[in-house]
């Protein structure tokens, strides 16, 4: 599979504005390089311990068990447990894991960690991104970490510029948006030096296209 700067920006101008479509195709990249990347950065497998994280929400109301699960891995980042988030993410990354009813774990935990739920401030979010860089800076060989990162200052972008359309939009808002998607960029960009890598930052520019999206995000 070829990982190189030519073909990252060939498959970049290709991603999907819609925020439903940059999903799926987050979970077609990770789910179909996942196993390739995990056998390349780690030669034993999780322990039992994070291979089986995921088993405590597997019960019949899946709304239910997402929600819980991301409340669980956000309460991990907000510990810093970065060790036992970098286990889980290996973990359901190369076993695939699905909630009983069909929906992959790997982007449930993805929005687990770089979210801020409910009516966050700009604290809440700037508490979020600090757990995050240093999460970054404490495993810098890390496959989530980065992505994670990213992930987080666009959601942070969204929130200065808002879910309404365009021309709602303050000028400060459009400001800290541009500024904060320009920081993901520069994250992924900076990550993509690490080849083994590649596959999981792929899926993370797929997320960064939605930041030039004109309209109002949709949130599923």
């Amino acid at each position: 599979m070829d990982f190189s700067a030519t073909h990252i920006r060939s498959v970049i101008k290709i991603i999907p504005r819609s925020a439903h479509m940059a999903a799926a195709l987050l979970l077609l990249v990770v789910i179909s390089y996942g196993p390739q990347l995990a056998a390349q950065t780690k030669a034993q497998s999780a322990p039992a311990s994070c291979a089986k994280f995921g088993e405590t929400f597997q019960g019949t109301n899946d709304l239910a068990a997402l929600q819980a699960y991301r409340t669980a891995v956000r309460g991990l980042v907000e510990v810093e447990d970065f060790k036992q988030l970098d286990c889980i993410a290996d973990s359901i990354r190369t076993n695939k894991t699905r909630f009983a009813g069909g929906k992959w774990q790997l982007y449930s935990f993805y929005r687990g960690i770089s979210e801020v739920p409910g009516h966050a401030t700009e604290e809440d979010w700037s508490t979020l991104i600090g757990h995050l860089q240093k999460w970054t800076a404490a495993n810098p060989k890390s496959i989530t970490a980065p992505v994670a990162l990213a992930e987080g200052y666009i959601n942070f972008a969204w929130h200065a510029r808002g879910d309404g359309m365009s021309d709602t939009v303050t000028g400060s808002g459009w400001k800290l948006f541009a500024q904060r998607i320009e920081e993901a960029k520069k994250i992924l960009d900076d990550a993509s030096a690490l080849a083994t890598q590649m596959s999981a930052l792929v899926s993370g520019h797929a997320i960064s296209g939605q930041g030039s999206r004109m309209g109002p995000r949709k949130v599923d």
